[in-house]
């Protein structure tokens, strides 16, 4: 028991960013092994742990089964805060494009729990999960509502680690709108709040909003080439997606054919999928867009087909890049199938007006227009003039960098 409590008491909460902590990961396993069957909760909370820790450990199946148990012998304990370390764990664990809607009922036990039994602090933690879920759902209204209801209760608290998380989505929904000085600014201040908390996550959130900004707004491309290297020097190669995107919109085209064959022969369908995989897909979405990669598009629009309908998300909703079918759409028609593009379009149209996401819905009726005219159906010039002429607008009036390539393609 000595044992166990010393390895939950090492270092933090979080999934580690790119590696687990080895020496962490053996103490968690020499516990378990010392503790035996005995003691019940304090072996979930140890299981928990040891999900949390092994994220990026292959298989995935690995941290689901160590979640699982954790869950049913916390249940079994009938000991709540166990079964609240136990089901945070179980969400991490989950934590892949496949598993939405277990995510999702995993994330609303946990704010339910939390509120049960009166913590505070973890009825926050439950929070930030739940709003991930909801945003990747589409659910944005629901998400709106969980951030107010998140700052109603983080308000009274003061506590900078937990508060930094409202400026941050508040960043993320800029982003989304358009509002690229509004998200840069909300993301410095969360910077600032987590800064004092010592939390490392909001400065890498502040970093990813004012990325997604520049990179939409067309600033500076080359800034942001030596950080993403740094990312993939880590290995995750998740990462080349979007160090090959960052390369194409640099106009160094030819960096960024040889970031996407170093994804091997599997190409996009070698990335792994985990809490990396959206933001993958719409990054080598527009990078094989921007090269006019035929081949790759078709074989990456077969894997993320199964998506559509979802948004595609960064980190814990760091950033929202928007409907996923604008993407898909991207894809068809780099890849030649402008009538499955059409439908995606039409889709992201409708979805960005709903969600307000004015900037992906400029760009996706830019995409769109290069589809129809390469495309040359009956009356499709008349309609991607429409479609340019209205991005043009949009693109205007936020700012916004259009593709040169996309009208051209």
């Amino acid at each position: 028991a000595l044992l166990a409590r010393a390895a939950l008491a090492r270092g933090g909460v979080g999934i580690s960013v790119f590696d687990p902590d080895e020496k962490l990961v053996a103490l968690l396993e020499e516990a378990l092994a010392a503790l035996g069957s005995e003691q019940p909760a304090l072996r979930a909370r140890l299981l928990a742990r040891l999900a949390v820790e092994v994220y990026y450990v292959p298989p995935p199946s690995y941290r689901e089964e160590l979640s699982e148990e954790a869950v049913r012998l916390a249940r079994e304990a009938g000991e709540p805060a166990s079964l609240l370390d136990a089901l945070m764990a179980r969400r991490v664990a989950l934590w892949s494009p496949d598993r939405l809607d277990d995510r999702l009922a995993v994330s609303r036990e946990l704010v339910e729990l939390a509120e049960a039994s009166g913590e505070r602090e973890r009825s926050l933690l439950a929070r930030t999960w739940l709003v991930l879920d909801l945003v990747e759902s589409g659910h944005l209204d629901a998400a709106r509502a969980e951030i107010a209801a998140y700052e109603q209760l983080v308000e009274p608290l003061g506590i900078p680690a937990y508060s930094w998380w409202a400026r941050a989505w508040g960043a993320m929904l800029a982003g989304l709108e358009g509002r690229f000085d509004d998200a840069r600014a909300l993301a410095q201040e969360a910077r600032a709040i987590g800064d004092r908390a010592g939390d490392a996550n909001a400065a890498l959130y502040q970093e990813m909003a004012c990325w997604t900004a520049d990179l939409q707004q067309g600033r500076d491309p080359e800034r942001w080439i030596p950080v993403i290297e740094a990312g993939i020097a880590r290995g995750i190669s998740a990462f080349r997606c979007g160090l090959a995107m960052q390369y194409a919109v640099a106009g160094r085209l030819d960096q960024a054919r040889e970031e996407l064959a170093r994804l091997g022969p599997g190409g996009f369908g070698a990335i792994v999928r985990d809490m990396n995989f959206f933001a993958a897909a719409a990054e080598f979405a527009v990078a094989v867009g921007a090269l006019g990669d035929a081949r790759r598009a078709a074989e990456a629009y077969e894997v993320l087909r199964p998506y559509a309908g979802r948004m595609f998300t960064i980190a814990r909703a760091a950033v929202c890049w928007g409907p996923a079918d604008a993407f898909l759409g991207r894809l068809a028609a780099t890849a030649g199938l402008h009538e499955a593009a059409e439908h995606h379009f039409e889709d992201a149209l409708a979805a960005c007006e709903r969600l307000g996401a004015r900037a992906l819905g400029a760009r996706t009726r830019w995409w769109y227009a290069a589809s129809l005219n390469a495309r040359g159906a009956p009356g499709a010039a008349e309609r991607a003039a429409q479609l340019e002429a209205a991005a043009r607008t949009e693109a205007d009036a936020l700012g916004l960098a259009l593709e040169p390539s996309a009208a051209a393609a």
